[in-house]
């Protein structure tokens, strides 16, 4: 705003200007000088949010010489910047970094109850999510293919195998046969008789449910039902728990019934371990002691023919043996 240099005066105070000073006769209008100009000071800045943003009212400028002005509003401006940051309605950079500060304290000195049930229930370090999943999809196959309370008199055991027997049947388990964990080989021993061969290797609980491992071994065994049979079973690379699947193997032995156990003649099992030969004493007692009385455990694989098992190159056995297998002969054979 710009104030004015020079003020017009009217004729009469010409006129009494005139008769004071002597100058009356010059013009209708002179010019006279104007008073000293008003300086107009910049109020300070708001240290809080402004009025639109809900933070600190709008002070007026009061009435004073501009160095007290300035210097006031200045501290009223600095106390209200304190209370802000005391009640939380100021600045956030320094409640922000004293919570940042809290939590490296919290964490560093040990205090990590709070973060527990975080670390067990959401932390991806414990366990992958597809080791998760899988266990979870496997939950509801553990309880029907173990379920051993529902198992206790012989009209429970033979009301499962009716039922395991319709839905092999009616289910589609081909996949669990594309696999080659349970099959039926194409050779037979020296005594003319089938052999029900068994890949330990190849079954992963992740990829077939204990459910379909079930109704897969209990369908291709009927179809060796007409005559006795054989099994062999290859334990190489493979990691069993110390807690046997005692469950799993009573779901397994009341769905084959008396029939099976009777029509098995020897149960080989080729390169077993220490652990293994736990979980057969163990079924021995729990399980079915007439069943895996019959089992004979054969080192090596060289050794099958002492049992009636020949395992040259133009045998079928061969030709369908995992290379895996033949390596893990080497191995043993090494040591």
């Amino acid at each position: 705003m710009e104030s004015p240099q020079r003020g017009l005066v009217s004729p009469s105070e010409h006129g009494a200007g005139a008769g004071a000073g002597g100058h009356a006769g010059a013009s209708i209008y002179s010019f006279a000088p104007a008073a000293k100009p008003a300086k107009y000071h910049k109020p300070p800045k708001a240290s809080g949010r402004s009025e639109l943003g809900g933070g600190a009212a709008h002070v007026p400028r009061r009435s004073g010489s501009p160095g007290e002005g300035s210097a006031a509003a200045g501290r009223r401006a600095s106390e209200r910047g304190g209370e802000g940051d005391a009640d939380g309605s100021g600045d956030s950079s320094g409640g922000a970094i004293r919570s940042i500060l809290r939590g490296v304290s919290r964490l560093l000195g040990g205090d990590g109850d709070s973060l527990k049930y975080y670390r067990e229930r959401y932390s991806a370090t414990t366990k992958s999510p597809d080791t998760r999943t899988a266990k979870e999809k496997s939950n509801k196959a553990r309880k029907r293919a173990g379920r051993t309370n529902q198992l206790r008199t012989p009209q429970d055991c033979q009301n499962w195998r009716v039922q395991c027997l319709m839905r092999c049947k009616e289910r589609d388990i081909g996949y669990v046969n594309a696999m080659k964990i349970v099959y039926r080989s194409r050779a037979t021993d020296d005594f003319n008789t089938p052999l029900l061969v068994g890949i330990g290797a190849h079954y992963s609980e992740r990829m077939v449910p204990r459910d379909d491992m079930l109704l897969h071994i209990v369908k291709e065994a009927e179809i060796l039902a007409g005559r006795p049979y054989s099994v062999l079973y290859f334990h190489s690379n493979v990691t069993l728990g110390a807690k046997p699947q005692v469950g799993f193997f009573k779901s397994l032995n009341a769905a084959l019934g008396d029939v099976h156990s009777q029509l098995i003649k020897q149960i080989y099992i080729v390169h077993p371990s220490p652990i293994l030969r736990t979980w057969i004493l163990s079924f021995q007692v729990r399980v079915n002691p007439d069943l895996f009385r019959k089992v004979v455990f054969v080192n090596k694989v060289e050794h099958l023919p002492r049992h009636g098992i020949q395992i040259n190159t133009a045998s079928a056995i061969m030709q369908d043996m995992p290379k895996h297998v033949l390596e893990y002969e080497k191995t043993l054979s090494i040591k």
